[in-house]
């Protein structure tokens, strides 16, 4: 509900060419991923070794920490923390998509050790290879947040 309208508009706009085939995606389930960040080369400390980091593991935690400085925000105004997430920055892409760096070029085809024939591409807009883009304005975001202590955040 929260992302049927970009949903669709990427399914109705991604070449068909760049698309894997429909029998391999359901096109009306929940789409993911909802945003990106660069999770790369990121210095992690294992058993007192330094080591570089790499993928989900080192992007999620990053958004997730934004997250936290808008729930700081929040709670500073006296206002309640996000909770589920996804419907807030939906209706920021939507009231504002510069709230986001759009991540318009590229596909999901090939991984560390493969390619696949397959895959999804990166549109402008929402797109099942990078979401809504990374943060890019991480001052509008949370002026949107702060702003919608007032607005419904759930259907």
């Amino acid at each position: 509900w929260y992302q049927d309208a970009a949903v669709k508009q990427y399914l109705a706009t991604a070449p068909a060419a760049d698309m894997p085939l429909p029998s391999m995606f359901n096109a009306t389930n929940r789409a993911y991923p909802d945003v990106s960040a660069i999770g790369h080369n990121l210095m992690c400390v294992v058993r007192n070794f330094t080591q570089p980091v790499d993928g989900t593991s080192a992007a999620t935690p990053i958004f997730a920490g934004l997250l936290s400085h808008l729930n700081a925000a929040r709670m500073a105004k006296g206002m309640p923390a996000i909770g589920f997430a996804n419907p807030l920055l939906y209706q920021a892409h939507a009231s504002d998509s510069s709230i986001f760096y759009d991540i318009a070029s590229g596909n999901n085809r090939c991984g560390v050790f493969t390619c696949c024939p397959y895959g999804f591409q990166a549109v402008k807009g929402y797109d099942a290879t990078s979401g809504l883009g990374s943060v890019g304005d991480f001052a509008k975001l949370k002026a949107f947040a702060l702003k919608a202590g007032s607005m419904q955040l759930v259907a």
